[in-house]
């Protein structure tokens, strides 16, 4: 129950529309970081990571 009540604190701090445009800036500037830093071994983690957290609140988008 604690976990849930975080997850609705977190998602009342935006809309889920800001919530996608920082997911976009933030991968965007990992994707960047990447040239200076060079191949991780995480990349594809981090990719579905992004792709899941962006499926879930374009979710809560379509449930306005």
């Amino acid at each position: 129950m604690a976990y849930g009540q975080m997850v609705n604190e977190l998602l009342s701090a935006s809309s889920a529309d800001t919530w996608c445009e920082h997911l976009w800036a933030m991968y965007g500037g990992y994707v960047i970081a990447q040239r200076e830093l060079g191949y991780g071994p995480d990349a594809p983690n981090v990719f579905w990571s992004f792709r899941d957290l962006l499926f879930f609140f374009q979710e809560l988008k379509g449930n306005d």
